[in-house]
């Protein structure tokens, strides 16, 4: 008896932790959750959008750097990631991204968020994941119909680096900015810009906009000459992402690429900071 008496709180204990489980499972059953979602209980499911061009030679990043550089981070924290290769259209490279995250979301139907980042972007932070270092911005009633999470450089609106939900509104939205209305805009940041300063209840309520160092920083001499402000859009040693479009192109970035590559080196990302091309002295 003395023996069943010291047991009796292990069974409680059990018995409790039985019933804990079976009302969770009783209000939360797991079909509620979509299929693509990895651990459906730690957040929405995520695919990263990357396009990659074999035909560009401009980046200072090559595509086997990209690719592993987004294919380790998406494995870390079990996101989707999504390739897509450049396809012919009658606009410039940079409208590519449109279809591709139409694709998407056509492929993807029950992932909850895409996130679309340029091939010339580097992870520099694996640490953040996506959703509590940008989605736990929105998870509010306030916010919660927002659909379009975005940043603001120096020259207006930056698509290099944005989230967008998989939605009907979403897809409305891409096929309105890609629509022959805009086909003799110069890229798809304009028509994106316009549509959310024109349209404020279809559009603008749907956007939230977020700092661009959270999810998109920049070279140094991208926006030196524009503002004065240009601390508030550079890159800082523990940033989510660098974009580094038009370095060695129009922009001299060589300062800020060492930088970067030293950076990833002492994060562990030998695959990038290896590489002979971006070898600082």
């Amino acid at each position: 008896m003395a023996v069943i008496g010291r047991r009796i709180p292990f069974y409680i204990a059990i018995l409790l932790l039985f019933l804990v489980v079976t009302t969770f499972f009783l209000i939360y059953p797991p079909y509620h959750f979509k299929q693509s979602t990895i651990n459906p209980w730690l957040g929405p499911s995520i695919a990263i959008v990357l396009l990659l061009d074999r035909n560009d030679t401009s980046s200072v990043i090559s595509i086997e750097e990209t690719f592993e550089n987004k294919k380790k981070y998406a494995q870390k924290f079990g996101y989707i990631l999504a390739i897509k290769k450049m396809k012919e259209q009658a606009r410039a490279p940079t409208w590519a991204k449109i279809p591709a995250l139409l694709e998407t979301m056509e492929d993807l139907p029950s992932v909850d968020w895409l996130w679309w980042i340029d091939a010339s972007a580097i992870i520099t932070n694996s640490s953040l994941p996506i959703t509590t270092n940008i989605l736990h911005q929105i998870d509010s009633t306030h916010y919660e119909d927002r659909q379009l999470l975005i940043g603001y450089d120096c020259f207006g609106i930056n698509t290099g680096s944005f989230l967008i939900r998989n939605s009907a509104w979403s897809k409305k939205f891409l096929r309105t900015v890609y629509g022959p209305k805009f086909l003799d805009y110069p890229n798809e940041e304009s028509v994106m810009e316009k549509l959310i300063e024109e349209e404020a209840i279809e559009v603008a309520e749907k956007v939230f906009v977020i700092k661009l160092r959270i999810l998109n920083s920049l070279p140094p001499t991208v926006c030196e000459q524009k503002d004065r402000g240009v601390d508030r859009y550079t890159w800082h040693k523990g940033d989510f992402v660098i974009n580094l479009s038009g370095c060695g192109n129009t922009l001299n970035c060589d300062n800020i690429t060492r930088d970067v590559w030293r950076h990833l080196g002492t994060e562990g990302h030998n695959d990038l900071s290896s590489s002979t091309k971006h070898k600082g002295p």
